[in-house]
């Protein structure tokens, strides 16, 4: 039988390698969703001021 502790140690820096990847791909993907965010956010106001200033002149 195999030595438990050498096993837990296996196991340790496979959950330490996977947490290093995963942490590097969230961060990846949160900046890009930040990005995406912001790039709609930016088109979202453009729209809606639009959207008011047609709704404001449909009034004359």
């Amino acid at each position: 039988m195999r030595d438990p502790d050498s096993y837990f140690m296996e196991e340790n820096q496979l959950e330490l390698l996977f947490n290093q990847t995963f942490r590097y791909q969230t961060g990846v993907s949160i900046a890009c969703l930040a990005t995406a965010l912001r790039i709609s956010n930016g088109s979202h106001e453009k729209y809606t001021t639009q959207f008011k200033q047609n709704r404001v002149g449909e009034g004359d």
